[in-house]
């Protein structure tokens, strides 16, 4: 068997229910057959001369790191590794990250386009909540539930790559990161949504109205106006025309985007990700096909 493939079939078997895997550093020795002293010893000449050395007897790496391994690894091996560990489903290179990241925005705001708003039920959740922003997060955790968006599209993302059960896992790890680091907001995504349900806050007294700004009912001029400036504006960040809102355009530029702006590869680019998200979800309400 192939080294790499050795050391797949090693992380394949450490998987547990939920597709999570973890390989000691320390164990590449014996699954490589390389001496201890000559993996550390390169190990430690590489990161010398990149200036980043560091304590490597405790690194256990996951589909977290799992970039950091592949690297390691071109050190004693040759081969498209980095391919052999994604069509294994245990790694996402940054173009699929990429597609995996629209996909999930994509999915909210379809969601959110079909979506009948229940103001019933949210007015019953502001009863109980007291609080405009509580009863927002109940209401998104009813109908817009994150953990089922992320089930369901890491799920269907494996599904279409026909990639193998394990990228589900790896999808989702992703997913789960992108929020947990405020990459992706689920409340940004939902940007129209929130906007509605907060001035029906307002309207009900849950929320103060700030101090110059017109109500739902007696300003509608200016809402509308207040919406336009946003599409004005997400097109600016997206780098389209006005005229050019179409999905197909859309999504080309968000791809090109995030890729050049997500921290993962531009640690500046935490709010310029967030912008591009942000935009991406409005103009989705409001392009053809």
């Amino acid at each position: 068997m192939e080294p790499v493939q050795t050391v797949l079939s090693r992380i394949k078997d450490s998987l547990d229910d939920e597709g999570r895997w973890a390989l000691p550093l320390a164990s590449l020795s014996h699954i490589l057959s390389i001496p201890e002293p000559e993996l550390y010893g390169r190990l430690y000449r590489n990161m010398h001369r990149a200036g980043a050395v560091r304590e490597l007897s405790d690194v256990v790496f996951t589909a977290g790191n799992a970039g950091e391994l592949i690297g390691m690894l071109e050190l004693f091996m040759d081969g498209d590794i980095e391919g052999e560990f994604t069509r294994a489903g245990l790694f996402l290179p940054h173009a699929l990250r990429a597609d995996l990241q629209e996909r999930l925005v994509r999915r909210y705001m379809t969601e959110y386009i079909i979506h009948a708003v229940q103001m019933d039920a949210f007015d019953s959740m502001l009863r109980v909540a007291r609080r405009a922003d509580r009863a927002i997060d109940l209401y998104l955790d009813e109908y817009f539930p994150l953990d089922d968006a992320i089930r369901r599209c890491s799920a269907e993302f494996a599904h279409d790559g026909g990639f193998p059960s394990a990228m589900e896992a790896t999808a989702t790890h992703f997913l789960e990161l992108l929020f947990a680091r405020h990459i992706l907001e689920r409340r940004q995504l939902l940007g129209p949504l929130v906007s509605l349900l907060r001035g029906r806050a307002r309207d009900t007294g849950y929320e103060r109205r700030a101090e110059g700004r017109e109500s739902r009912h007696d300003g509608n001029t200016a809402v509308h106006e207040g919406v336009e400036r946003e599409v004005r504006r997400a097109c600016e960040v997206l780098g389209i025309e006005h005229r050019e809102i179409s999905r197909v355009k859309i999504r080309e530029r968000y791809k090109a985007l995030i890729r050049k702006y997500h921290p993962d590869v531009n640690p500046q680019g935490l709010e310029m990700s967030k912008l591009i998200n942000t935009s991406y979800a409005l103009l989705l309400t409001r392009c053809s096909e």
